[in-house]
């Protein structure tokens, strides 16, 4: 008993598709950064103050407070992997004086 299994001829292309220029990255940043003054805008022509704010006002409120809560939790490990992966390697050790380089090769500390 043999099974046929059929590929469609454009294969993983179903749905809607952008063009290739709304694609990229950089158009997607601008679009977003375009989207995101028209609605601070229309929030703040709708009388929303950060006192009293309305609907939008508080959606936005939300949403940006999360978005920097976000990027503060992000900055820790972004400095960590830095500092870390800024070190010296075992191959430049001899090379660098004092105590850091030659303990950072895991040479036995100073007396």
């Amino acid at each position: 008993m043999t099974t046929q299994t059929s590929t469609p001829s454009s294969a993983g292309k179903t749905g809607f598709q952008l063009p290739r220029w709304a694609a990229s990255f950089g158009f997607q940043i601008i679009a977003a950064l375009v989207v995101g003054l028209g609605l601070g805008l229309l929030a703040k022509y709708t009388g929303s103050t950060k006192a009293n704010p309305n609907a939008l006002g508080a959606t936005l409120q939300t949403i940006g407070s999360s978005y920097v809560s976000l990027l503060q939790t992000a900055v820790v490990p972004l400095i960590f992997t830095a500092v870390v992966s800024s070190s010296p390697t075992c191959a430049r050790c001899p090379t660098l004086p004092g105590w850091h380089g030659t303990r950072s090769c895991g040479s036995p500390s100073r007396p």
